[in-house]
């Protein structure tokens, strides 16, 4: 006998595109705002693209796209297009519309990226959300957290996590969140399903009755990354998406792990 579904819902999770980098997302209808003269796409930009472009269209028409932030470089990096907030956030929105998603929510990331004022409350991420109609929660437009309960089913979203240089510790992180939120729920809430971002590598990890996710980013291997993380400053690129049905969480990894494997994104070898 096959069960009626009564209750369908997409939820699509991308974070970390760090709009205004010189290695990251840009539309190719861009244009600085001040000059009103286009922006020039360099050509991982072009590839990053086809990607976005192949990504909007798996994924697109969502119920949800939880943005779990940075989608913005900021003003502090020497790297960008645009360290304008104005171009940033133009740059962003016009990649998150192309999901044509029926609402978008956001949650806050780091200081370094998307402050805007030095000693106060103005984060740019903030003014990006409420620009695409995002509700206002916490105070804010982008909080530093989302609860979300979709028919019963909680999820909790948040951008922050601890990294690791150790391989086979990267579960040790993304499974404390899962472990610490579930002892927690009389204070917190049952979160079935935790979603976190940041460090740009995917991972997920199950238990009996919960799933925990770190999710892919879309920035390419920057000089900082490349000096500084232990991995190689290698980053997995791609989104991931799921569905709550009749209130139970549901995920294909075939169909819901989208990421990017292009050999024309390697780096580039020297010759003599």
């Amino acid at each position: 006998m096959t069960r009626k579904t009564n209750s369908v819902k997409e939820i699509a999770v991308i974070s970390d595109i760090q709009s205004g980098h010189i290695y990251a997302p840009l539309h190719p209808d861009m244009k600085y705002h001040q000059t009103d003269t286009m922006v020039d796409l360099n050509k991982q930009q072009e590839i990053i693209w086809e990607a976005w472009v192949e990504c909007s269209k798996l994924y697109g028409d969502c119920d949800l796209l939880m943005m779990n932030a940075e989608a913005l470089e900021g003003y502090r990096n020497p790297d960008t297009w645009s360290t304008d907030p104005f171009d940033q956030i133009e740059n962003a929105k016009k990649l998150l519309l192309m999901f044509n998603a029926k609402k978008y929510m956001f949650t806050r990331g780091s200081d370094w990226h998307v402050k805007v004022d030095q000693g106060g409350h103005l984060y740019a991420e903030d003014m990006l959300a409420k620009e695409m109609g995002a509700a206002k929660t916490q105070g804010f437009w982008a909080p530093v957290e989302h609860w979300l309960n979709i028919d019963g089913c909680i999820i909790n979203f948040a951008h922050h996590i601890s990294g690791t240089r150790v391989p086979q510790y990267r579960s040790t992180a993304i499974t404390r969140e899962m472990f610490v939120t579930h002892v927690n729920q009389k204070h917190l809430h049952n979160a079935k399903t935790i979603v976190r971002s940041h460090v740009q590598y995917f991972w997920h990890v199950e238990s009996e009755h919960h799933h925990a996710f770190i999710t892919p980013g879309w920035q390419l291997r920057t000089p900082y990354a490349v000096q500084y993380l232990g991995n190689g400053g290698v980053a997995s690129l791609g989104m991931i998406r799921f569905r709550i049905v009749d209130g139970k969480f549901d995920w294909h990894e075939k169909e819901d792990k989208y990421l990017i494997e292009d050999d024309r994104l390697r780096p580039i070898l020297s010759e003599i």
